[in-house]
Parts: C-alpha cells; structure tokens; sequence
C-alpha cells in the first residue's frame, strides 16, 4: 500500500524484494556533470564507496542498492542489497526506473512516478564538501544506466575567528520557507525535477550542520572555513539566520534580510564574517 501524505502516521511494512538488476551510474563530461555525491576542491563530484541509493524498478517496490565502485569514482555498478527494501510493488504507470539517493526506508515513488524523499535537518561537516548523505539526487531511466541529477542546491558559509573551535553551524530560515523534511519530486519532460513540501509535523525551517571532530577556525578572513549546507531549490523571502556554535556552548548569529534564492545544483557562497564568541 502506498503511503499517502496526509498527517496519519502510517506503519512502515518490510516486503520480499522481486528479483533485482545491476546498474550502472553515468557520468557525463566533464566529470563536474550531474553523477555526483560529494564535491572535491575543484568541484568535481563524485561518489563514496558504499552509498546507497533506492531504486524503484518499474514499481513502486522500495529496493536498496550500493554502489560497488570506489570513492572518487565517477561511475560505477550498483548492485541489489539483499532483503533492503520496503513498499509493496505496484506497477508504475510509465513502465520506467527511478532511483534516489540517498537510500532511506521512507524513499517512495507513486505509480505515476512521483518520488517523495527528505531532505536532511542534520548534514555533517566535511572538508571542502558536503557530507555523505547530504546531497539529495534523483534519477528516471528506460535502460539499466541511471544519470542522477540534483534536486537540492548549495550554500556556503565562510567563517573565521581567532581562537573559535565550531561544533556546529546552523541556517534557519527567517520567513515561513522549509529547509528540511518530507518533498514530493516530479522528474518533467525536460528531465528537470521540480520539488514541493508535503505538509509534515517533522518538516523543519532549519538546518544544522554538526561537526563530528570541532573544526578550528583561521584568525582572518583569508583563512577562513568554508561550511557545504545542501539545501531545498526555494527562496527565502525574508532570508536566513546563521547561527554558530562553539565547543563550550556558546553561539553567535548572523542575519541577512535579503531575499535568498536557492537554484538545484548551484553553488552560491556568502562573503566571510568573523564569529566573534564573548568570553
């Protein structure tokens, strides 16, 4: 039974998984196209090894696959991960094959080929990059090669202040726009995939990005951090509110106003400020 988004919680079911296919994950030139997990310094992306992502073969069978390759490769296999899978499988009216990454029990594919995913509340902090799991991509194929394409897009926050040691950074929207939760995702005729909030208890307006080791920050701006939020493509029309965290507790804000557009697959980054933590 699909789960329909209402504010019923519904009981996630565990089914026998049919029988399951190999893919293959394309990456188009040059190797900063749309195959893409996490961002090296020069802004190629590419996987992890061991990501997993969902794929819905033709139905609406929620089937967990992993990638066989290496990290940093560009393409490589996916294979079915044995009794990884929920949702019973109902036929997808177009016959196609869509996949999202990353993998999650909760993933679904209506049997028009509308995919529901979540974006993330808690990202974690990787150097130069967003963190594994961050960065939501979908795929529709009518073959066994799967081109995943952004639906999130990426904001930067650059910080520096001498002595500050961050725990975590958090955006929270100033107006009424989500920034995490339950989306509803349409891959269109031009193979751009539009998104929509589903009205959810567990949506949220903010996003937190915990450093799992406490990242110390440069003392000027030429030294400072840079901080990958992987966010919902919306604007934000009264802007958004950063907030930092240090190691003993103690926060400091910045604001900004201005109206705040979020483009899927665009990296936007906003000029250094220094955390300045009262003693």
């Amino acid at each position: 039974m699909l789960l329909i988004a209402s504010c019923t919680v519904q009981k996630e079911e565990e089914f026998e998984s049919p029988i399951q296919h190999r893919y293959h994950a394309v990456a188009e030139e040059p190797v900063d196209a749309e195959t893409r997990v996490y961002a090296d310094s020069k802004l190629s992306v590419r996987w992890n090894e061991g990501d997993l992502v969902t794929i819905f073969e033709r139905n609406t069978y929620n089937q967990e696959f992993e990638f066989l390759g290496n990290t940093g490769d560009t393409t490589g296999d996916f294979d079915p991960v044995e009794s990884g899978g929920y949702h019973t499988g109902g036929d997808l009216e177009d016959g196609l094959v869509y996949a999202v990454y990353p993998y999650h029990k909760r993933n679904k594919c209506d049997y028009d080929g509308k995919l529901t995913v979540e974006f993330p509340s808690t990202q974690h902090y990787k150097k130069d990059s967003f963190g594994v799991g961050a960065n939501v991509m979908v795929a529709k194929t009518n073959t066994m090669n799967l081109r995943f394409m952004h639906v999130g897009g990426y904001r930067t926050i650059k910080l520096y202040g001498e002595g500050v040691a961050v725990s975590s950074v958090r955006i929270e929207s100033n107006g009424p726009e989500y920034l995490a939760g339950r989306t509803d995702v349409v891959i269109g005729s031009d193979d751009k995939p539009a998104v929509s909030f589903i009205e959810s208890s567990s949506n949220s307006k903010s996003v937190e990005l915990v450093c799992d080791t406490p990242v110390s920050l440069g003392a000027t701006a030429s030294e400072a951090v840079e901080f990958w939020f992987v966010l919902p493509p919306e604007t934000l029309t009264q802007g958004f509110t950063v907030t930092v965290t240090d190691v003993n507790g103690n926060e400091f804000s910045k604001s900004t106003s201005n109206a705040i557009k979020i483009k899927s697959g665009v990296k936007k980054s906003m000029s250094a400020f220094e955390v300045e933590i009262e003693s």
